[in-house]
């Protein structure tokens, strides 16, 4: 690199970094404290006003403490005053006579019932490991003024307790805490990350870039490819060709381990870095004596007349490799904060997804059925993240929920690479897909809200399919009735690995396949051989698809797309309801604006993809509506499902708005300093909206804590490997139970038994389906209605042989089994308890 690309760099990267920091509270934001999440809500605390107080003690563990929230309860017996004021202290503790830390004061008049009301106040930096105390009071009411806070008789919470004027009582406050999270933490925080974990980082990048970089060298037009669709292609067909890879070993017997993976990792790795290394020196040749042409980087169309990438002027090409660097690191710090808490990957679905991975792990590929986990076979779950975590497992040595983080957070990264690789082919413009891939990764909630509920199966299909759907657009753009072989042979590889990734991912690969087959039909000027052209290709494309999966293929219908045809049965057009708050949370309603004004604006400029975007999205929403034109429809493809998908369309659309409006200005001729200061813009922007996906996460998916592990690792040391454990439950959907604390990871973290085995059971038969869900809802309805006796029983007739309360907590009080005969407290630490089902005396 000479010195005037390190001038180039370095002056980018002040300008932008000086262009954050005057950004609207750069790098501070408000995030929850995980370990302060007590949402149980039971019981009024009391009355409040008069002399009446209520406080709760707790421990901050993080620094900069900043805000407590409590959930009110407003009567309707009588209408509150309107100038009284609730008010909230913070002190070091209760018998704290001394000035408050904090005190801050809401309306009661403003106050909503059972509405959170958070209490915000300056930050306190040095918070962390140190206790407070926090009371509230309202002065000038008498004390049946109707307004209290919820608390929990419960008293799980293990690091404080509840006050009532003053003195302590049993159970807690429903309260959260919260915390800034400034810029030098985060930095701190990212460089402990990376030296911790380089080489995880190195391992991951193995697993998801080697196999399809290889492959990418039979993609017809190589060289017109940058560097940027190089990683994306490299994405995309090894999350496809190692799916497939893991089927056909299936089906050939070949087992699957520790050694003949990281014997086949050093294969790749040698072979990818001998073309690595030969395409260097062949572009390199091909340089020699090139002139340099004018610049497709701000244009709508000459990128297609373009030669490649080497025809940018080379400040330009410079300047845009610094941006899509930048989205891609500030995307990986983003992912990585959002995790740096988390001890295993947070919500219901994440623990049958660590089961799936036990499974191939311990099988040495994809086994036959669930057991021991659950009593279903065959085997039939979407596998494609499934075996990315097994392989990068064998590699790393780390435990497979690290594995799980690893991964799914990593496509959550590089994620924006498909969608810009999408975008080239659709849109013919790299401004277009810089700006897609600036939405994906640093401004839509989605996909990075994907780490809230474990959904990376999910995500690795949507990872995956921009890159299937690009492909299959260079296999069907000549005009023939058979595809060239090589773009659909890897056309082909992407749509087998999808349909391997998530089913529900392929609807939308289907719609899309329509989309663009009837734009080619309608703009075949109606002849009738260029139609049958589009429709040959068309069916050729997906019988290959489906042929390199074929073994898969009767599975996935007998066992996963009729079961959820069957369980639409169950369900009624009130439980798939469109949730608009996941297409307008946080910038999303911006964003869901300028993509409008940017179809509105292709549809003028006549764009083509403007017009396939909407038509697609159409057609994504028809899927889920099927009973719109009179079709049944399937528990599958719900409106929730494509709510979650629409940041794909959306970003390109955006894009296109951005785009249009540059070429409008005459944006190919502008010198190169309006280019910087566009391209510094669109960065700051970036950074902006990323500054807002920081504190996205919803804490209250958390379900397993450090202190759960810490308990995970006695279960494993202490208890008999046939040992059953009763665990808390609730109630999740269309008749499905799941585990509402740590205790759901037990299996997947020790291998013994739960009363509430994951969703993997829902996989069954009907029966098998309603008979566990029936023995869940009935331990759940004992242990809340504190049924002692009858709980017993069911526990003799279950053949439990402990009970496990987690730190979250649920339907069960530890006082179930601390005052009652016939249990033996053997575990109580951090809030966790596990007790012993022993002969009652």
């Amino acid at each position: 690199m000479n010195g005037q690309s390190r001038r180039l760099i370095a002056r980018f990267l002040f300008i932008v970094a000086a262009v954050a920091l005057l950004l609207p509270g750069a790098g501070c934001v408000a995030m929850a404290d995980i370990a302060n999440i007590k949402d149980g809500a039971t019981d009024p605390a009391g009355p409040l006003g008069g002399t009446r107080v209520v406080g709760q003690t707790f421990v901050s563990h993080q620094a900069g403490l900043s805000a407590v929230q409590v959930l009110p309860i407003i009567g309707d017996a009588a209408p509150l005053p309107h100038n009284e004021i609730l008010t909230l202290h913070l002190r070091t503790s209760p018998d704290d006579v001394g000035p408050d830390l904090r005190s801050v004061g809401v309306r009661v008049a403003d106050l909503r019932h059972n509405v959170p009301q958070r209490f915000e106040f300056p930050p306190i930096f040095d918070s962390k490991d140190k206790s407070f105390y926090f009371f509230l009071e309202i002065k000038g009411i008498s004390t049946d003024g109707g307004a209290s806070v919820w608390s929990s008789e419960k008293d799980t919470y293990p690091y404080g307790s509840m006050y009532l004027d003053g003195h302590q009582t049993t159970g807690d406050l429903t309260f959260r805490t919260f915390y800034v999270y400034d810029a030098a933490t985060m930095a701190g925080d990212l460089a402990r990350g990376v030296t911790g974990n380089w080489g995880a980082i190195l391992l991951a990048i193995v697993v998801l870039l080697m196999p399809g970089y290889i492959l990418h060298f039979l993609y017809p037009r190589r060289s017109r490819l940058d560097p940027v669709e190089v990683l994306a292609l490299s994405v995309g067909l090894s999350i496809a060709v190692l799916g497939a890879v893991a089927l056909f070993a299936k089906l050939m017997g070949i087992k699957l381990d520790e050694t003949n993976v990281r014997v086949a990792a050093v294969m790749l790795g040698t072979v990818a870095t001998v073309l690595l290394l030969k395409g260097m020196i062949g572009r390199s040749l091909r340089q020699v004596g090139a002139s340099e042409r004018s610049s497709p980087m701000l244009s709508g169309t000459s990128a297609a007349a373009s030669d490649g990438i080497e025809a940018w002027p080379y400040k330009e090409k410079l300047l845009f490799y610094i941006c899509m660097a930048l989205v891609l690191l500030v995307s990986a710090a983003i992912r990585f904060v959002h995790v740096r808490d988390a001890t295993v990957p947070m919500w219901v679905d994440s623990p049958q997804h660590a089961e799936i991975v036990q499974l191939i792990v311990g099988n040495g590929g994809l086994p036959d059925s669930y057991r021991p986990f659950a009593e279903v076979e065959p085997f039939s779950y979407h596998f494609g993240f499934h075996v990315l975590v097994a392989l990068f497992h064998w590699l790393s040595g780390m435990d497979v929920p690290g594995s799980m983080l690893v991964i799914g957070q990593a496509l959550s990264v590089l994620i924006p690479l498909s969608v810009y690789m999408f975008a080239v082919k659709l849109s013919r413009s790299r401004l277009v897909a810089l700006v897609s891939a600036t939405v994906v990764g640093l401004i839509s909630v989605m996909p990075a809200y994907y780490v809230s509920w474990g959904r990376y199966t999910q995500l690795t299909g949507m990872v995956l399919l921009p890159i299937a759907v690009a492909l299959t657009m260079e296999a069907l753009s000549t005009p023939r009735s058979v595809p060239p072989l090589r773009p659909l042979l890897l056309a082909a590889i992407a749509v087998g690995g999808l349909i391997i990734a998530h089913p529900r991912v392929m609807v939308f690969y289907l719609c899309f396949l329509l989309a663009f087959t009837g734009q080619r039909i309608v703009t075949s000027r109606h002849s009738w051989q260029s139609v049958a052209q589009s429709v040959s290709g068309t069916a050729i494309l997906g019988g290959a698809g489906a042929a390199i999966v074929l073994p898969w293929i009767w599975t996935i219908l007998r066992s996963i797309v009729l079961r959820t045809w069957q369980g639409a049965s169950q369900a009624t057009a009130a439980d798939n309801p469109f949730p608009f708050a996941f297409i307008t949370a946080s910038n999303d309603r911006a964003l869901i604006a300028t993509a409008v004004g940017g179809l509105a604006l292709g549809l003028i400029m006549r764009r083509k993809g403007a017009l396939l975007l909407a038509v697609w999205t159409g057609l994504m929403l028809l899927s889920a509506n099927l009973e719109m034109i009179g079709l049944r429809g399937s528990t599958m493809v719900s409106n929730g499902a494509v709510a979650i998908a629409l940041f794909l369309p959306i970003s390109l659309l955006v894009g296109y708005l951005i785009s249009g409006t540059a070429d409008h200005l005459g944006g190919v001729r502008w010198p190169f300093a309006i280019k910087l200061a566009a391209a510094v813009a669109l960065i700051a922007v970036g950074l902006y909206g990323a500054r807002g996906l920081l504190g996205i996460l919803n804490p209250g998916t958390y379900l397993f804590f450090a202190e759960d592990r810490r308990a995970m690792d006695w279960i494993a040391r202490n208890t008999p490997t046939d040992a059953k454990l009763l665990i808390n439950s609730s109630f999740w959907q269309y008749g499905m139970y799941v585990g509402s604390d740590g205790g759901y990871w037990i299996p997947a973290l020790t291998g013994r038994r739960t009363t509430v085995p994951t969703l993997l059971y829902a996989l069954g038969k009907p029966s098998y389906l309603r008979n566990t869900s029936s023995r869940i809802a009935e331990a759940e309805a004992l242990a809340s209605s504190d049924r002692r006796e009858d709980l017993r029983r069911y526990i003799e007739d279950n053949g439990v042989t402990y009970v496990y309360i987690g730190y979250r907590g649920g339907v069960m009080d530890p006082n179930l089994f601390l005052d009652t005969r016939g249990y033996r407290e053997v575990y109580r630490k951090d809030g966790v308890w596990i007790f012993k089902v022993v002969q009652a005396e």
